[in-house]
């Protein structure tokens, strides 16, 4: 009597159990299920938010299309402007330049306009004498660059690349940067007299690709050339200045109509020194 008690015992136990066991596996089972069920409707939800991005921009696209090809009205998604730090200072450098050494890790706000008279091209141009650090392994290489052959170059890109741009409409002023610094380096600022030109450009140079690097295109929003070039005859920072230093233009073509300031300041000191002889 008391084995079989024992047994019945030891059955029960088995029994409880493997019930348990069975409950924890079911309520595993269903967690698993909750989980897979949870990560499917964030991935519907991440689809649907998807497709609809896509119609909402081939419905802008469309839009842009009509504005640039059919001379439609200005689409209201245009007319807006992104901002970096929304409330805060705006950045100093990039609300001259529309570029900035601290891109987008600035604590200041940098604000991109949507649509726009003058296209940004980052690093379009590029050359050995442009390197940072390019005197460092040879320094008469580097000066033989830097005297006879950076501007030639530079005179070949131009004549490669603004016969395409001039097949986009009328423009007005053409600046190339031959800074050193990264946020600078080969920056290609090219302003058309009408944000239609600028926006046919915007539209077929974005995502091409020139000396084997795909190009990015955006609008910049550089209120005053004599703001953003460096306003020093002769800078003491040089190349590393975080203002523009660039190229001459072949034939000062597409030059600044509204000289930098410090070619201002020269000819009023001349002026000054020209009255004083006289007198």
């Amino acid at each position: 009597v008391k084995a079989q008690k024992e047994w019945q015992e030891l059955q029960e136990k088995r029994s409880k159990a493997r019930a348990e066991k069975l409950r924890q596996e079911e309520m595993i089972r269903k967690e698993f299920e909750a989980k897979q069920e949870l990560i499917r409707k964030k991935k519907e939800e991440a689809k649907r938010l998807q497709e609809e991005e896509m119609q909402r921009q081939a419905v802008l696209q469309a839009e842009i299309n009509r504005y640039i090809d059919e001379g439609a009205k200005t689409p209201e998604a245009l007319r807006a402007v992104n901002e970096s730090q929304p409330g805060k200072e705006p950045c100093p450098f990039f609300s001259k330049t529309a570029a900035c050494r601290y891109g987008e890790s600035c604590s200041r706000n940098h604000r991109r306009p949507a649509l726009g008279k003058i296209l940004l091209i980052p690093g379009f141009y590029n050359h050995f004498s442009m390197e940072k650090n390019s005197a460092e392994y040879d320094t008469d290489i580097s000066l033989e660059f830097e005297r006879s052959e950076t501007q030639n170059a530079f005179k070949e890109f131009y004549r490669d690349v603004v016969p395409e741009f001039e097949l986009f409409g009328r423009i007005k002023t053409i600046r190339v940067c031959c800074n050193t610094e990264i946020h600078l380096r080969g920056n290609f600022y090219i302003e058309y007299y009408s944000e239609r030109d600028a926006a046919r450009a915007l539209r077929k140079m974005k995502g091409r690709y020139y000396a084997g690097r795909q190009l990015n295109c955006e609008f910049a929003d550089v209120k005053s050339w004599r703001a953003a070039v460096c306003g020093i005859s002769k800078c003491a920072k040089g190349k590393r200045c975080n203002f523009l230093h660039t190229f001459r233009n072949p034939g000062d073509q597409y030059n600044i109509k509204s000289p930098p300031r410090w070619s201002v300041r020269k000819a009023e000191k001349s002026s000054v020194r020209s009255e004083t002889s006289e007198k």
